[in-house]
Parts: structure tokens; C-alpha cells; sequence
């Protein structure tokens, strides 16, 4: 750790010595992200606060027409770039033709991370395909990388969890990259962390979703974390590593002197990134409370209350991936294979054994729908004239029209093999939700007869506006396994 008592200025030319003159004081820092957000317009300014709170997009909305421009002048802007020796990997991945490096999907990919900066675009393609290669060989011009490109070595240190997803989710459905920068992965190999960042990356760009509404980065540490205070041992800059922009980085450490000169650093060395760059400063508690204001659950950071990371969402999602990517080859050739899906989307409605599935956002619609309709139901019954009575049928169907046609998403289930895949079977789905309308009638009775045992009074809750006949939580998890 380094001597907090050594001044603001030393200790930045000590750590870092390449950074700008510009920047030396601490208290710049503050002044430089207020710069730089003032010479933004006032539009390009609030764009910028809803897409960290999940409220906007600042992608630019695509046409056939826009599209078919910028790809143009992508291939015309990449031409002008001169044939120097970071360029070699792009000129070699014109001897696969077929490979993936001159897909429409590669590109789009840049463009969208890059809000289709044409010249800013091309010179990162460029610079992505001379590291790709550096790292795992000219495969990375014939095809995406894959966990079989890994080193025993390299998966080990993957499965340790220091770079990790979530398996749901921000309120508005983009997912969540969590970096915990202890002293484990600082002793990593630099070869083997740009690997790991450049792999997780490119894999959370697959979905076009996330493309465009970016990623959500989440760096977390713990009081009890071991930091080395030498500069990190890195090969290469992040943002030639990651091919998915980041909508909002969050980052949480403890209040004390030397992690908010940490992370006074940090918003020095991330460039135009510091932009969407939220600090947090706290107890795991407090950080946690201030997550949740940005559509953030607590309950997922994948750390105990003893500062242990835990590794279970990153073997579950390597367990994904190697089913993913094991399907590639039979995909094809099987018509009858069943897709794997690595990652619900917000309006998927989800089903598997245990809790973890209960606050994802689609499961919460999806269970106030059905008690609507249900009270719908029950009010038709004693309505004395002009009541009709909605059947039970009808109320599967409109349930799943809600689901499917308004909200435009999926039923899901767990395969056991890994991933997700859709429920397809309307038997099946039908039987869930005839079940969970069974389990909430039932708890609503529970609850009836429970308040007439009671001496009802002004005082008693059944009067008060904020009772509310809910399901309990235990039977709520059952009806979404």
C-alpha cells in the first residue's frame, strides 16, 4: 500500500509516470470530468445521464440506408490507413475470405461500440485483429475465439472469477461485466488477463441488444483487499481489448484516503470513458444501497460479506459457453438442435429451481399480470348484474399474449446441460401458470382466514391501504421452477 503521507503529486509520478502534465494535482480530477462535460451540448449531455441510469440509448438508431453508407465508408477508411506492421494481421485476413473478420455482423459490432465514428472505427478494427492475433494466433482472423483457444492455464485463472457476469441483468436488461483488481489478479500473466478481457468482451457482444445499449462495468473492492501499488501489469490498453462500449462503469471501494486517491487515478487513466464513470464510496452495505439507484441488485455481486469472490456464476457461464460453442459444429448439420441461450433477455420470462430467477424483471410482470387477472376473476363473480365471468382458459391466453405479442418475449427453462432453452411446449407452459393461479388463490384464502381469527379494530391492517394479498415468497419460487 502505498505512503498516503507522501504528497498527491509524488505518488502519481511514482505510479504513473506516463500521465499528462495536465493532470498531476488530485484535485484536477474532479475539474477535468467537469470540463469535459460542460463542452458537451445539453442534449449530448442528458443522453449521456439516462444511459447510465438505463432510462436512454445514445446508439444511433440504424436504417437499411445508413447501414449500407458506413459500411462503405468503413472499407473506404480502412483502405486509407498505410500498411504499417499493426495493420499486417487485417492484410493477412484477406487470405480467409469466409472467415468472420469481413462479416457485416464484425463490423456493426465496431461501429455500434464505436457510435459509428467511421475514422475512429476503422483504426480500432485494425488495432483489435494485431491483437487478437498477438494472443491467439492467426484463428482469430478465421473465426471468433473460443474457451478451446485457452491454455489449461489460462482457463484456471479464468475460473477463479475475478472477471465475471452476472447471470441477470440491470433493470433494463444489460448485463453486468464484475472486476474485482485484487492482488490475485494482478499476479496474473499480462498475456493471460488480455485474453480474459479481450474473450469476455467479445462474447457479451454476441446479442445486438447489447451492442447498442453497451455493457455495465462493476469494479468492486474490498476493504480486506491485498493491491499492489506498482503500476498494472498490462500489455495492452483496455479499450483496444474490448470490442462492447461500456453505457456505465460503477466503481465501489471503501471511503478511506487511499481509495479515493485509487480512484481519482482511475478517472485520470480511462480517457472519454470517465464520462459514464459513477464512484461509490462506502461499506459493502452502502455500496450496495447506492448499486440498486441505478437498477442494480446487491444480491448479485458475486462476493460473500467476508470479502471471499465467489466462483459459482462464472463456472455456470463457462459451463454456457462450452455448450454454446460445442453446438457450433452440430448446428447445422441438425436441424432438429435446440438453441442454447447464454443470456434471458429483460422481457423473457424464466424458469428454474431456486430463488435466483424470482426478481428477474420479466418474472415479476409475469406473476402481477396473473394476479390481476385472477382479481379480475374474483370481481366478476360477485358482480350481481352485467358480470361475465372470465374463464379459466382465457386467462392463460391472456397471459401469454401479454408475454409473447405485447412484451415480445420468451418462456425459458434451465437445461441442466447449461444455457437456457425455449419453452416451446404451450401444454407445459399452460400447466406453470395453472399452478402458480392455484398457489395464489390459495395464499389469498390463507390470508382471509388468518384475519378472521383477528379482533378487527381501526388499528388492524386489513383497513390500512398498504395491505396487499401476496403470494409468499417460498411458493413464489416454486412456481418458477
Amino acid at each position: 500500500m502505498p505512503d498516503t503521507s507522501l504528497n498527491v503529486t509524488t505518488n502519481l509520478k511514482l505510479l504513473f509516470p506516463d500521465d499528462d502534465n495536465d493532470t498531476e494535482e488530485l484535485n484536477a480530477v474532479d475539474d477535468l470530468l467537469g470540463k469535459e462535460m460542460l463542452a458537451l451540448d445539453i442534449k449530448e449531455r442528458n443522453g449521456l445521464l439516462e444511459e447510465i441510469h438505463g432510462v436512454g440509448c445514445i446508439c444511433p438508431q440504424e436504417t437499411p440506408e445508413m447501414v449500407a453508407k458506413v459500411l462503405s465508408d468503413l472499407d473506404d477508411e480502412i483502405n486509407r490507413i498505410p500498411n504499417s506492421i499493426e495493420k499486417q494481421a487485417y492484410v493477412r485476413s484477406k487470405q480467409f475470405p469466409n472467415g468472420h473478420v469481413h462479416t457485416k455482423s464484425f463490423r456493426m459490432r465496431f461501429l455500434r461500440a464505436s457510435l459509428f465514428c467511421i475514422p475512429f472505427v476503422a483504426q480500432r478494427i485494425v488495432t483489435f485483429l494485431h491483437i487478437a492475433v498477438d494472443l491467439f494466433g492467426e484463428v482469430a482472423l478465421q473465426r471468433p475465439v473460443r474457451l478451446s483457444d485457452f491454455s489449461d492455464k489460462d482457463l484456471k485463472l479464468l475460473r477463479l472469477g475475478r472477471f465475471q457476469f452476472t447471470p441477470f441483468g440491470d433493470r433494463v436488461g444489460r448485463r453486468i461485466m464484475i472486476y474485482f483488481p485484487d492482488e490475485t489478479w494482478e499476479s496474473f500473466p499480462p498475456k493471460s488477463k488480455a485474453r480474459i478481457s479481450l474473450y469476455m468482451s467479445w462474447t457479451a457482444g454476441n446479442d445486438v441488444k447489447t451492442q447498442r445499449k453497451g455493457l455495465v462495468l462493476l469494479t468492486w473492492v474490498e476493504e480486506d483487499m491485498k493491491m499492489s501499488a506498482r503500476p498494472k501489469n498490462t500489455l495492452y490498453k483496455d479499450n483496444d481489448l474490448h470490442s462492447t462500449r461500456f453505457s456505465a462503469i460503477h466503481i465501489c471501494t471503501p471511503s478511506d484516503t487511499i481509495s479515493r486517491f485509487r480512484q481519482a487515478v482511475c478517472k485520470l487513466r480511462i480517457g472519454r470513458s470517465r464520462r459514464v464513470l459513477r464512484q461509490h464510496l462506502g461499506n459493502p452495505i452502502e455500496n450496495r444501497y447506492a448499486l440498486q439507484s441505478y437498477g442494480i441488485s446487491g444480491c448479485q455481486i458475486p462476493i460473500s460479506y467476508s470479502g471471499k469472490v465467489k466462483q459459482a456464476y462464472i463456472r455456470q457461464w463457462l459451463g454456457v459457453r462450452s455448450a454454446i460453442e460445442d453446438s457450433y459444429d452440430t448446428l447445422h448439420s441438425n436441424n432438429t438442435h435446440q438453441v442454447i441461450i447464454e443470456y434471458p433477455q429483460p422481457e423473457d420470462v424464466v424458469f428454474r429451481q431456486g430463488s435466483s430467477c424470482t426478481n428477474h424483471p420479466a418474472n415479476l410482470l409475469f406473476r402481477n399480470t396473473i394476479m390481476v387477472k385472477v382479481k379480475e376473476q374474483d370481481e366478476a363473480k360477485w358482480v350481481r348484474s352485467g358480470g361475465i365471468k372470465i374463464q379459466r382458459k382465457q386467462i392463460l391466453m391472456d397471459v401469454m399474449h401479454e408475454v409473447v405479442v405485447r412484451n415480445g418475449g420468451r418462456f425459458l427453462i434451465w437445461n441442466d446441460n447449461g444455457g437456457w432453452n425455449e419453452l416451446l411446449d404451450e401444454g407445459v407452459i399452460h400447466a406453470k401458470i395453472h399452478y402458480l393461479i392455484k398457489e395464489f388463490r390459495k395464499s389469498v384464502r390463507t390470508d382471509l382466514k388468518s384475519r378472521e381469527k383477528k379482533v378487527l379494530g381501526s388499528d388492524t391492517s386489513i383497513f390500512r391501504s398498504d395491505h396487499l394479498s401476496q403470494p409468499h415468497e417460498k411458493t413464489m419460487r416454486k412456481c418458477f421452477e
